[in-house]
């Protein structure tokens, strides 16, 4: 467990690909200064952007540690979006949200990435509601991505499937730009690889159970697994 702070600088946001050459768009980033790469950045400590601030000119010293698995539950922050209403596109959530830290993309990538996909699948399982997997084509992936998972639960209000979950395969394209590193010997080190796990987007998922969970009578018909924590209040 980690836990992240909720500001970032503008040089870790441009490591993380959110923006280029020191221009913010008020479309990625909230509180940034142009052209200043000083600037603080609220993103939330549940971020990847708050994670690799952790690991920004970071060695780690031996191989065997990896992979490296840390988690944190906190606060995420993003623009305002008209696109949705509601708690489906609210700017301010909790998360639940992962980073995988790894060095060998053939082996370990694979088992790794099955790993977490089983285990999300098996988490909202226990809900009952329908959800599904779906792989991101190119056009829909983020500039740190070169591939993408989602989970996504479907809205009756909006007719759409919004996502819930992402795993993110961010390959080395962070950790070149921050220098994330693991040494190999005494005179040489290589870049690691990164997988993000946004686990749970907390806001969206509630507003997507309400929808779906609401009876004829206005009541709520709550998941099993949810009434329980919901009785201990």
């Amino acid at each position: 467990m980690m836990s992240n702070p909720d500001f970032v600088k503008a040089a870790v946001m441009e490591g993380c690909g959110v923006h280029d050459k020191g221009q913010t768009s008020p479309q990625q980033v909230i509180n940034g200064l142009e052209h200043d790469t000083n600037a603080l950045h609220l993103v939330g400590g549940g971020s990847l952007q708050a994670f690799s601030a952790y690991f920004t000119k970071h060695i780690i010293e031996k191989p065997e540690h990896l992979p490296v698995r840390v988690v944190a539950a906190g606060r995420n922050y993003s623009p305002v979006t008209l696109r949705h209403p509601g708690l489906l596109g609210c700017r301010q959530s909790s998360v639940i949200d992962g980073l995988i830290l790894y060095e060998d993309v053939d082996v370990q990538e694979k088992t790794l990435l099955h790993e977490v996909m089983v285990t999300m699948i098996e988490i909202y399982r226990h809900l009952g509601i329908h959800f599904q997997v779906v792989q991101y084509s190119a056009e829909h992936l983020y500039t740190h991505e070169r591939a993408a998972i989602g989970v996504t639960m479907y809205s009756p209000h909006t007719g759409q499937y919004h996502e819930v979950g992402r795993i993110s395969l961010c390959g080395d394209y962070i950790s070149r730009r921050l220098w994330t590193l693991c040494r190999k010997d005494k005179k040489s080190a290589s870049f690691v690889s990164m997988l993000h796990v946004r686990a749970c987007h907390t806001a969206r998922l509630l507003g997507l159970l309400m929808e779906n969970c609401q009876e004829e009578d206005s009541t709520y018909s709550l998941p099993g697994c949810l009434q329980s924590a919901v009785d201990a209040f």
